[in-house]
Parts: C-alpha cells; structure tokens; sequence
C-alpha cells in the first residue's frame, strides 16, 4: 500500500468521490497506470459504479510497482478496451493542463489560472468545479459538462488550451490525467496529486462557454472488408520492407479493428528507457490508426508513424514509396536531383498512347506502363523471391497479356488465383 493512502480504509479514498462526481454510475471509463522506470502501460476498464475500495486496492498495487496513475475524463463504448478517439461515447467533462510555459510569451500556471478567475468573474465561461495539484507547480482545471459531441469537446479544450496556456498537446478527448489520491512519481519529491478547489455546480452546457471556438465535420467511414484485408497486408509489407518488426496482433476487439502493438519509435525521447503502449490500428472501413499512450507521442499519428516507416525503408536502400494502396509501388521516393540546367523536372508520366516505331518498323511498348496506371488497390498473389517485388494481382490487367513480335502473336496467361 502506497503512503499517501494507508489510512483509506478508515477514510474513503479522494478518488472514489472524484469518479463518481465525474461519471455517470452507468459509464464505461478507464484507469490507465503507466510505470515510471520504462513507461509500460497497463489499463482497467470498468463501469463508474464498480469504482470502490477493491478497485483502489488494485490501483496502490501498481502504484507501490512503480506505476503513476491516471484516470479517462470521458466515458467510452461498454465493453470495449479500446482507448482511441473513436471509442469516446459519452462527453463528461472538459479540461486544460496547466503544465507550464514552453516557448516565450506563454503564460505561466498561475497566469492561466489568474486569467480563468477574469473570465469567470466577466461570464466567459462559467467556474471549473475542480481545480486538481498535479504536481507542486502544475494544475489541471475541469469542467462537467452535458450536451458536447466529441468533436465540440475536442475542440473546446483546444479553445480553452489556447486561451489559459495549456498544454497544446492536451486537449483529445480520450485523454487520462493523474488520479487524486495518488503519488505523482515523476519528481524526486512524490508530490501526492489532490484537489485543490471544488465546486458543487451541475455539468455545464456549451451555451455556458463563450469561447470561439471551431467545429470541424466528424467523417463516418463506411466498412469495407476488403480495403480492410488489403490494407493489412500493405502494412506488412511496409514493414517488411522497412526492416521494422510488424507488432503482435490481437483480435477480437468489438470495434473489429486489426490491431498491433508496435514498439515506439519515439522511445528515445522517454525520460526512461521503454518503448510500450503504442498501436497500429486498421479499422474495418480500412482505414489506418496510430496510437501511442505516452504524453510526448500525442502529436505523432498515422502520418508520421508511415513517414518513420518511408525512412527506414529507405535506410535499408528501398528507393521507391512505400503503398499503402494510396501510391504504384514503383513511384520514387525522393524527386529528381538538379542538374547543371537548373531544377530538374518531373519525368513526364507514360501513357499506352506513348509508344514509338523503330526503323524496322517495330512497334514496341514498355511492359511497366499497367504499373503506372490509375487503378483501384490490387491484392498481390505473387511476389518475386529475391527482392518481394509484386508479380501477379488480384484483381489484375496482367492476368492474359499480349504482344507483338515480327511475323507472330505471343500470348501470356497469369495465374488467376495462388495459394501457398
């Protein structure tokens, strides 16, 4: 049993209070522990009203293991262990973390703060009905709401980040901060996270806020099985390629997302050593995901986790793009050197219609130019042994092939299916 809670079986623990003030008993949430030596991650979901002594004791366990504790500020889909943006159901709350100035000119925790009391005082926004220490220097300001979509929320804290010097990086939806009651383990000091102010006041509504804040379109992406399937294999084979191990696979998330839980590739920049807690998701419309847990990966997405594929692809001397059913996959990866004439061009793209007759009168066509065309993505059936180039697709133009030589047709038959 940790220190700051041995007394917790004459006094409820300030976390069971705290959960239960920020959930509704029905909501689905998550107790995310993350250990400070190597940054391994474990999470417990749970209903708001299972929230009691038992699960208090399971979290000092993996406080006295070494783990800082954090808890979700929304509620996500019942039953699914799933900590993505897309699994947010439920809006309980808004936040910003004051962690302090960055860059010059940001404010301080105590300006931030200073200038929340103003605008509460002005009606801007109405008063956070917690006020959390996080540390001994740094705050987390929180507002019960009722009435936001994921993607008003989302866009609130980024308001609300922008307006009282949050963190910029803070401001998702399916965000977990430190749980009160708990040693902050990051400081030589063990600071005890607690609540510094609290209000009695019921969730707000978003007429509450003056803030401008934008709203962007929330996209549905219909399910595509085989976008799904090919896209998985796309990845594998970037990763292939890449000389970058694939991850372990797990399935059976009820979202029926493929999921592998990779290394990280930022874990050079963890204050210790570890490289857990990340994911590379396919959702069923095919759709990419990436995902890492830690606080300094929150700007690092599928983008760049694709770009950090590209690069060690090319550090393993793959001159082409790596495809993700996007891109030919003989299309370079970098554009062409200049020359002594100035800026070289772009190779002018080849058609059919690009061909030329020799002096025999041959007529002659380069036998890559399928490779260029713009056509849906393919499965690929068959791939040469020596360097895993593609053969044979399906669906496929090459499958039946023709050309013409002096005096006679020749004709070639592709394989139509492959098995191995």
């Amino acid at each position: 049993m940790s220190p700051a809670n041995t007394a917790h079986a004459a006094t409820p623990h300030p976390a069971i209070a705290y959960v239960h003030t920020l959930f509704k008993p029905e909501d689905w949430f998550c107790n995310t522990c993350i250990r400070q030596t190597d940054k391994r991650v474990k999470q417990d979901f749970l209903y708001a009203r299972d929230f009691n002594a038992g699960a208090i004791e399971k979290l000092e366990t993996a406080q006295s293991e070494g783990y800082n504790i954090y808890t979700s500020m929304n509620a996500f889909t019942s039953n699914l262990e799933s900590r993505a943006g897309e699994d947010v159901k439920d809006i309980r709350d808004l936040y910003v973390d004051h962690d302090g100035p960055k860059n010059p000119g940001d404010l301080t925790v105590a300006q931030g703060l200073g200038k929340i009391e103003a605008d509460v005082a002005a009606g801007i926004i109405p008063q956070p009905q917690f006020t959390i220490a996080s540390s001994e220097s740094k705050r987390y300001s929180i507002w019960r709401v009722s009435g936001f979509t994921p993607t008003q929320a989302e866009e609130m804290n980024r308001a609300l980040c922008q307006r009282y010097g949050g963190d910029s990086a803070s401001v998702d939806v399916s965000r977990v901060l430190r749980l009160p009651g708990f040693i902050n383990l990051k400081y030589e000091s063990k600071p005890v996270v607690h609540i510094v102010k609290q209000t009695k006041d019921s969730p707000y509504t978003i007429d509450k806020f003056r803030v401008e804040f934008d709203v962007k379109v929330r996209v549905v992406h219909p399910a595509d099985p085989v976008a799904q399937q090919s896209h998985a294999g796309y990845y594998q084979k970037a990763c292939e390629i890449a000389g970058v191990y694939e991850g372990d696979y797990s399935d059976g998330r009820r979202d029926g997302a493929y999921c592998w839980d990779v290394p990280c590739p930022n874990k050079d920049a963890h204050e210790t050593e570890g490289e857990s807690g990340c994911n590379v998701l396919i959702y069923p419309s095919g759709r990419y995901h990436y995902g890492c847990f830690h606080n300094h990966c929150s700007n690092f997405h599928w983008p760049e986790y694709r770009a950090y594929l590209q690069s060690e692809a090319a550090e393993n001397g793959h001159r082409f793009k790596l495809t993700f059913g996007d891109v030919p996959e003989n299309e370079p990866a970098s554009e062409p050197e200049p020359t002594e004439q100035g800026p070289a061009q772009p190779a002018k793209q080849k058609t059919r219609q690009d061909i030329k007759q020799d002096v025999t009168g041959l007529v002659t066509v380069d036998g890559d130019l399928f490779m260029s065309e713009n056509i849906p993505p393919r499965k690929v059936l068959l791939r040469t042994v020596s360097n895993g180039e593609s053969v044979f697709f399906r669906p496929s133009i090459n499958q039946i092939f023709a050309w013409r030589g002096i005096g006679k047709t020749n004709l070639g038959l592709g394989p139509v299916s492959y098995t191995h």
